[in-house]
């Protein structure tokens, strides 16, 4: 790839991480604490109880 390209992919890949980050979800939806006080993403707790 010439640098031009890689410029251009990088520029993307930054505008994409600004707009994941301002998602800016509160700690409580994204890390709740389990039965046993630890602390794991939703998305796992999900997984395991879909299982």
């Amino acid at each position: 790839m010439d640098k031009s390209t890689t410029d251009a992919i990088t520029q993307h890949n930054t505008v994409i991480l600004q707009q994941v980050k301002n998602l800016d979800f509160p700690k409580s939806q994204n890390q709740a604490p389990d039965c046993d006080g630890t602390k794991e993403s939703v998305t796992q707790r999900d997984s395991q109880k879909r299982t």
